[in-house]
């Protein structure tokens, strides 16, 4: 494993929602997130994150790029489709109320999402069919792997969907799942709550690794040289060089922030936590997008508008703020 640089591309602030997922297309980056208050943004060239559009005024949970398309799912039911970098959205009726947590594409172009009380959908054309898992809990995150469809659970199992069946799994882990990950070698890898980590040769069976930590797990991700990264609570960020078989707390002065989201980025990956906090984790000297367009220059600057402390941004930043989100519903045909 060789040394790897972390940088910080948007600074956290008080004022803004954490960093659930990330969509990255041709042309942007998004982030997205929020509880409550929804938090979107967008960046062509990793310097400058405007402020865009939600489809709605609750918080989203994860994003998911398809060609020129980013989607997004979130609190209250929420599916939306933006084509425009978060500047309009298209909503999609998906039957539900409940929470929405994770977006998966599938091998045959159709897009999954699931979520609270064992919501799971299917998404072709314009409306989503409901699939039965087997299950009322709560699934965490969806995942195509191959032709399945893999869904983690609250419960700590992993379900996996194929021709109209779907199987449980048992992982070993006895409190809630968060992410999995397919090595580029082919290692299944799932984390979760209280410092969780297994691994699988083929997501048959998982045999639980040791980690120096007992933080909630959010995210891993591999990157382009195969370094497996894990993030979560408490600043946790660990390090694995061998397929996750072994794993290294990597150093840093981010603090105890909770870090909740990755996407790989070039050579490295983003990371996501608490209040809009975006960083960058590569090799060094990495530059992607360095040079790139600024596509969002006429926008206010996130750290321009969130300015630091509750009166600041009161005098300086609440009105530009207003004004990004005064059409928080999307120009296109509202089809809730």
């Amino acid at each position: 494993m060789g040394d790897l640089e972390l940088s910080v591309v948007s600074a956290p602030s008080p004022d803004r929602g954490f960093v659930a997922a990330f969509a990255i297309t041709d042309q942007v980056i998004v982030a997205l997130g929020g509880a409550g208050d929804p938090f979107v943004a967008a960046s062509s060239n990793v310097q400058h994150f405007a402020i865009r559009r939600s489809p709605r005024a609750q918080g989203l949970r994860d994003a998911l790029a398809l060609a020129d398309q980013v989607w997004a799912c979130g609190e209250y039911g929420q599916l939306a489709v933006t084509r425009d970098h978060g500047d309009t959205w298209t909503r999609l009726a998906t039957g539900t109320d409940s929470c929405l947590f994770s977006l998966a594409l599938g091998t045959d172009g159709a897009l999954w999402v699931v979520g609270d009380h064992g919501y799971v959908a299917r998404v072709l054309g314009d409306r989503p069919q409901r699939i039965d898992f087997g299950t009322t809990d709560r699934h965490s995150a969806v995942f195509a792997v191959r032709d399945d469809i893999v869904a983690l659970g609250f419960d700590g199992k992993l379900r996996r969907w194929r021709d109209g069946k779907a199987t449980t799994i048992n992982t070993g882990a006895t409190r809630p799942l968060t992410w999995l990950t397919v090595s580029p070698k082919g290692t299944w890898l799932v984390v979760g709550d209280g410092g969780f980590v297994a691994r699988s040769p083929d997501g048959q069976w998982f045999s639980r690794v040791a980690v120096t930590t007992d933080a909630d797990l959010e995210a891993i991700h591999a990157m382009g040289d195969g370094t497996l990264v894990v993030v979560g609570a408490r600043g946790t960020i660990l390090i694995s060089s061998d397929e996750g078989r072994t794993w290294k707390p990597y150093e840093h002065t981010l603090g105890d922030v909770h870090l909740w989201s990755i996407e790989r980025f070039g050579g490295g990956i983003l990371i996501g936590g608490d209040g809009g906090l975006i960083v960058k984790l590569a090799p060094p000297g990495d530059a992607t997008w360095a040079g790139r367009i600024d596509l969002f220059a006429g926008e206010a600057k996130l750290d321009a508008v969130f300015a630091p402390g509750p009166g600041a941004f009161i005098a300086n930043g609440l009105a530009v703020y207003l004004d990004a989100i005064a059409k928080d519903l999307p120009k296109d045909e509202d089809e809730d």
